[in-house]
């Protein structure tokens, strides 16, 4: 008795993979089934039928469940075929859009000095007392670029940059242009004019 009970539990592999066929089968023929569907179609391959799940799984994308029936998805259904090319659609667009962006900003690059990418929240005072909160975008040796919710051409600014621990850098810079980049939403470029504190 207990070397049948070990028996049964016993999975062959091969019979598994054929139920799963059998599976597959069934499930072309009819467009989805049920539970009880697949525990007979494993039975009638000749594997337990308490290995269902088992089956389902070596089934893989072929089955998809959905309110308590499998559906079958060919391999070359309209709707995986679509989501596919979807996705190819979508990554290539961004691989484009990456390169273009890329390849514009080498062409505008006309700084002597090398710049590099440096977002910070900073706090910018004008000389007539008003205090912002900005962001600093980029920043080289000659200049800086911020982004906040004014234009402010043409302003002497400066510009309180956090170090850590309880730090903080200030300079003294001269924005030269202002470009509104979206609502209420403009970048500021300028030239660094001094260094007021470290």
């Amino acid at each position: 008795m207990v070397l049948s009970r070990e028996r049964s539990r016993a999975v062959n592999p091969s019979q598994l993979q054929q139920a799963a066929e059998a599976v597959l089968r069934r499930a072309a023929e009819l467009g989805s089934l049920l539970p009880q569907q697949i525990r007979s179609e494993v039975a009638h391959a000749g594997a337990d039928p308490k290995l269902w799940k088992q089956v389902v799984a070596l089934a893989g994308s072929h089955l998809v469940h959905r309110k308590g029936r499998y559906y079958y998805v060919s391999p070359t259904s309209p709707q995986r075929l679509t989501a596919e090319q979807r996705s190819q659609a979508i990554h290539q667009a961004v691989h484009e859009l990456v390169a273009q962006y890329r390849k514009a900003a080498e062409l505008q690059e006309r700084r002597e000095a090398d710049r590099f990418t440096f977002i910070q929240p900073v706090v910018v005072e004008s000389d007539d007392g008003q205090t912002y909160r900005m962001l600093t975008k980029d920043i080289s040796a000659s200049g800086l670029r911020l982004l906040g919710t004014r234009g402010l051409l043409g302003q002497r600014l400066r510009v309180r940059i956090p170090t850590p621990p309880d730090k903080e850098t200030v300079f003294l810079v001269r924005i030269l242009w202002t470009c509104m980049v979206g609502d209420d939403l403009y970048e500021n470029g300028g030239s660094l004019v001094e260094l007021l504190s470290t």
